[in-house]
């Protein structure tokens, strides 16, 4: 039996959890009044934050791109489960297109929510430091330059990453495959993007948690145990992603009425990364800006250089923060290095052009924004959980 201390600790901390998320809603609607209290259809929805005199008809229930349905062009090759998602927002708008409208819009909310679960859970258990992350996880350029369909895709990463570390821990569950499976096929329901990262986050974390374990041969065979299942579960879960798979490394299977990723991959030329990656400057990605910094290019004096700074900082941490810092910049200097040999036409990534198909995925900028925004906002998580937790060491004093 808990001791009652503790019970009413858990209490306490329900309650903030709660009330974070209903200021995370407050803030939504404060940010998106101008298109979710519009009395008309949203155009232009690749840009998040329309202003109050766009009024123009649309092309569609959920995005500009109706021809592709959930706002990507091979969205739906790879899972029913966007499609899904899709039909309930209208079941739920009984049709009604304007509401249907405003209810994709939340997956802007959405990804703030699940950014908090993650923070709170394994970066922080502070609800301030979990509520301002998810804050500028959900409002930075991701959510201003990219469509209402690929939202959604960012925004339940969080989730995929909250129950992969789980899996990575030292008590992993089915219930933890089984949540993990379903989080992952609504992600990869909008866009792939984040999908090839996915095996490095696996990678970097795997070997970090092994330093920590004394029984390493347990832990490998505990982890591999469920890792594989959840694989396995996942590609059950997915048929349509898995036969676009087979048709990658196999022969072509046709997919009624869709392309196959074979032939996706096959269209996308090598010139098209150093287009859409040769006119990013670099610094962009530092300061979370994305491709497209002209949209917020004037809170660059202000807010941009802090970003980087803080998320530097988290690798002063201790203990289980170090970890943490060390395993998210890990990967962040990866991915960055990675943008790096796109940038200067190296014979390392036309080797991995040719080499490695599921690369193309990430001939635009989006895939590559969306995971270093999570990154970065990791990072500024772990340095404000120290920062806080110096102000109350002191406070206390």
């Amino acid at each position: 039996m808990k001791d009652p201390f503790q019970i009413s600790l858990l209490l306490r901390k329900r309650k903030l959890d709660l009330l974070a998320v209903f200021l995370l809603f407050c803030s939504y609607l404060l940010i998106y009044r101008n298109a979710v209290f519009a009395p008309y259809l949203i155009t232009g929805v690749d840009f998040q934050v329309p202003g109050p005199t766009t009024h123009v008809p649309w092309m569609g229930f959920f995005t500009p791109w109706s021809e592709f349905s959930n706002g990507f062009p091979y969205g739906p090759n790879w899972s029913i489960y966007g499609a899904l998602l899709n039909g309930l927002f209208v079941v739920i708008s009984a049709g009604n297109a304007i509401l249907a409208q405003k209810i994709m819009l939340s997956g802007v909310f959405f990804a703030s929510v699940f950014m908090y679960i993650f923070i709170a859970k394994h970066i922080t258990r502070k609800p301030i430091v979990a509520f301002t992350g998810a804050i500028i996880y959900a409002y930075g350029a991701s959510t201003v330059n990219y469509g209402t369909g690929i939202v959604w895709e960012y925004a339940f990463f969080p989730l995929v990453i909250y129950f992969l570390f789980n899996l990575l821990g030292s008590n992993p569950r089915f219930r933890d495959a089984v949540l993990f499976v379903i989080s992952i096929d609504f992600m990869i329901g909008y866009g792939l993007h984040l999908l090839v990262f996915l095996p490095l986050f696996v990678l970097v974390f795997f070997l970090l948690n092994l330093r920590e374990f004394h029984d390493k041969v347990g832990y490998c065979k505990r982890s591999l145990k469920f890792l594989s299942g959840t694989i396995l579960l996942f590609l059950l879960s997915a048929p349509t992603f898995t036969l676009a798979l087979i048709s990658l490394i196999s022969i072509p299977i046709t997919i009624p009425g869709q392309a196959t990723f074979q032939s996706y991959v096959s269209s996308v030329t090598i010139n098209q990364f150093y287009i859409n990656f040769g006119s990013i400057p670099i610094y962009n990605w530092f300061l979370l800006l994305g491709p497209y910094s002209e949209y917020i290019q004037s809170l660059v004096p202000v807010v941009g250089f802090v970003f980087p700074i803080m998320a530097a900082a988290a690798l002063f941490q201790r203990r289980h923060s170090l970890k943490l810092a060390l395993g998210f910049s890990t990967v962040l200097v990866l991915v960055l290095t990675l943008v790096l040999l796109i940038q200067y036409k190296t014979g390392v990534f036309v080797w991995l052009y040719y080499n490695f198909s599921p690369i193309r995925l990430l001939r635009g900028g989006e895939g590559v924004e969306f995971v270093i925004s999570f990154l970065v906002t990791a990072l500024v998580s772990i340095t404000l959980g120290w920062v806080i937790q110096v102000i109350e060491h002191h406070w206390r004093k």
